[in-house]
């Protein structure tokens, strides 16, 4: 087990090798790394780091303990990497099980605002009939805001789901 990743991983390999790695436990004088994990999880230590070293070929990290090991870090890097590889985007959302009408209507004219602050960028890079790499930049930026936006709105909407 080598003590950081090999240059030849995935960046999903590093992403969770790094997600087991660089966790800490809780308090002073915790353990860290594997071994926190270890004692959250009840697995073993050595489990979990050959679970993440790509080098090790009796052992693989599964889908419900990627998820268990991000749920307890805070540490969505393997998220994002898996997603980056399918060429997909991770939007993060908060909670919104409590969900007023109010809010919900502030959160879709959020969402509106940010649109025409994406328009607005488009139109003032195609201004002078050329477009440079910051203003491709400012659309994407904006661009991320709005999608984001919109992911929240929906969140929301979804929390007023009567069933």
């Amino acid at each position: 087990m080598g003590s950081h990743p090999g240059a030849d991983w995935t960046p999903l390999q590093q992403a969770a090798w790094l997600t087991v790695h660089e966790f800490r436990g809780h308090g002073p004088g915790t353990p860290s790394g594997a071994r926190a994990l270890a004692a959250a999880t009840g697995k073993s230590a050595g489990t979990i780091s050959n679970e993440v070293n790509p080098d090790v070929l009796t052992h693989k990290l599964g889908l419900e303990d990627a998820t268990l090991y991000q749920l307890l870090s805070h540490d969505h890097r393997m998220l994002h990497a898996q997603a980056a590889t399918l060429h997909e985007v991770c939007v993060p959302l908060p909670d919104f099980s409590r969900v007023s009408d109010v809010e919900l209507l502030t959160a879709y004219a959020d969402w509106q605002a940010f649109i025409g602050q994406t328009c607005g960028a488009v139109r003032d890079a195609l201004a002078d009939h050329r477009i440079e790499r910051h203003e491709v930049e400012e659309i994407r930026q904006r661009g991320n805001k709005h999608v984001q936006r919109f992911f929240e709105f929906m969140s929301r909407l979804e929390a007023l789901i009567d069933e």
